[in-house]
């Protein structure tokens, strides 16, 4: 969760309850926790959400925890996370594209249930239409009239700032929009990741940032025509997350971007050693996960004897990918 300067009363509610968790989990007196800061009448007003909670408030509090912002915020995501586990389940399931899991085990559990979960207010009613879409039960057109009334894309690609709930976002509307949403959508996303015109705020860094190179690769290569400005960009996002991911530790997230730089390779007919070798390292470093196994995964059968000659290639051998294979104990 951002605590984005939207922050309204529902968020409120959220954020109060989690500091007072953390104060109960920590056996600090109420009146420790608020002395110089808020009276214990108004904290109690806090809690049975009669006021709001301005931003000094909330900083003097987390200090007081002697907590980051970053840190409190992270607290926050992954409490929420885990108090609504089903509906993060279903919109990861529904993101990755295991339609089926989604409307059989997660969609019953949600569908006549009310939600306000801050992290999924956008991200829930969008996933629910196009499973409902995926599903033949509505057609293109009714689905994409009701997303455009949930989400104001002009405005959001508009923004002077990048939160990391909406490149979740970004991710589902690339699966159904067209051509031109799909160019919007890489150009903000480009300028954010190359430019200063564009704050990005997120308390998941990492995961953030390599599914903005992930949008922004899959709306290039699922265009109906890809422009010489679009293969600029793209090898320039290539690039950049290839020396980013050196560093990060999303093995899942690494492969689903180069399982796009493959499927790009091979419509542009593009021949590419080291780039087919990130492919099949990350491919076989996740192999056994559940999403992998749930997926049809389209490899050319000369490029595993290609892959394996590769494996005796002396640069090859000092890659990070190679160490990744050597780690999981997989040559």
């Amino acid at each position: 969760m951002n605590l984005r300067g939207a922050k309204n009363m529902q968020d409120d509610r959220y954020i109060v309850r989690y500091l007072d968790q953390l104060r109960t989990n920590r056996k600090i007196k109420i009146q420790d926790f608020t002395k110089g800061i808020i009276s214990r009448r108004n904290y109690s007003r806090l809690l049975s959400e009669d006021i709001s909670l301005s931003f000094d408030t909330l900083f003097q509090l987390i200090d007081r925890l002697s907590l980051q912002l970053y840190d409190f915020s992270g607290y926050v995501r992954n409490s929420m996370i885990y108090d609504n586990l089903v509906v993060f389940e279903f919109v990861d399931a529904v993101l990755t594209d295991q339609i089926e899991l989604a409307y059989n085990e997660f969609y019953p559990q949600i569908k006549n249930k009310e939600w306000d979960v801050p992290l999924t207010r956008k991200h829930l009613p969008i996933a629910m239409v196009y499973l409902e879409y995926k599903m033949n039960k509505m057609s293109k057109t009714e689905m994409m009239s009701r997303v455009n009334n949930i989400m104001q894309l002009n405005e959001m690609v508009n923004s002077k700032v990048l939160y990391g709930d909406d490149v979740i976002l970004f991710r589902l509307y690339t699966e159904f929009c067209n051509d031109s949403a799909k160019t919007l959508i890489s150009e903000f996303l480009f300028d954010a990741l190359f430019t200063k015109k564009i704050t990005i705020l997120t308390s998941t860094v990492e995961p953030t940032r390599i599914m903005m190179y992930e949008v922004i690769l899959k709306s290039i290569i699922t265009k109906s025509e890809i422009s010489k400005k679009d293969h600029s960009k793209f090898e320039k996002v290539l690039q950049s997350f290839i020396e980013y991911h050196k560093k990060a530790k999303t093995e899942l997230l690494d492969f689903q971007i180069f399982q796009l730089v493959y499927q790009y390779m091979k419509k542009q007919e593009i021949r590419n050693d080291l780039l087919m070798f990130h492919y099949f390292a990350s491919f076989i470093s996740v192999g056994e996960n559940p999403l992998i196994l749930s997926q049809k995964i389209s490899i050319d059968e000369q490029d595993i004897d290609r892959f394996i000659k590769l494996l005796s290639d002396d640069e090859l051998l000092e890659s990070s990918m190679y160490e990744r294979l050597c780690s999981h104990d997989l040559l």
